[in-house]
């Protein structure tokens, strides 16, 4: 069973995920990427919820399956608003602050928080080579919003070169002129990985809930 229908205080954990977008000012569509054995029990999360929602299968990549939906996006659509179910804690205000900024500033934004612990450059055998700096590295998060068009011509760049990228925004640094900016997103935005997140994402959400 995919982790995205984990279950969270009773509920799949796509089912909070769809709850954000649902809320989001900004969004004129969802749409979910999955394996197709997943679409119909995903189109019931989505009925519970009230989304209106464009379905699609993945690819063999994140890179193919991110490429898969934004096919299927309006033709008109300017931004694509690109998010890891998985992140399942993410709020409408996340999601328009990330939007916002890209639209403000520079077409590409990101999500992301400073990184809290020291960083060790180590060699092949385990020796430290340097510390990194701390206060010029964050962790990046999603959602990550990419000007459609930007996002298409560097996908077919890296596609025509045979290069996989598993961050989307890393596109945008490796086949453009543009610069990504960061929005300062929150820590409790964590992405379900394993079984013991199960229990944190459920006490975070219970102190959402009170």
């Amino acid at each position: 069973e995919s982790k995205i229908f984990t279950k969270i205080l009773k509920k799949s954990c796509i089912y909070y995920t769809l709850l954000a977008f649902s809320k989001c000012k900004f969004l004129d569509e969802v749409v979910v990427v999955c394996k197709k054995e997943h679409i119909e029990k995903l189109k019931m999360v989505a009925e519970e919820i009230k989304i209106p929602l464009k379905v699609t299968t993945g690819g063999d990549s994140r890179q193919e399956s991110v490429l898969n939906g934004s096919k299927i996006t309006n033709q008109k659509t300017d931004f694509l608003v690109i998010h890891d179910a998985a992140r399942c804690l993410i709020t409408d205000n996340l999601i328009e602050k990330v939007v916002e900024d890209a639209i403000k500033i520079n077409g590409c934004s990101i999500l992301g928080v400073p990184l809290k612990d020291t960083v060790k450059l180590i060699s092949d055998n385990f020796f430290v080579k340097g510390t990194l700096p701390r206060e010029s590295i964050y962790i990046v998060q999603t959602p990550q919003v990419l000007k459609k068009n930007i996002y298409l011509k560097a996908i077919e760049k890296a596609v025509n070169e045979g290069k996989e990228f598993t961050d989307d925004s890393q596109l945008i640094e490796n086949y453009t002129s543009k610069k990504v900016h960061v929005a300062l997103g929150d820590y409790t935005n964590i992405k379900l990985t394993t079984k013991s997140d199960i229990a944190l994402i459920e006490n975070m959400l219970k102190n959402k809930i009170d």
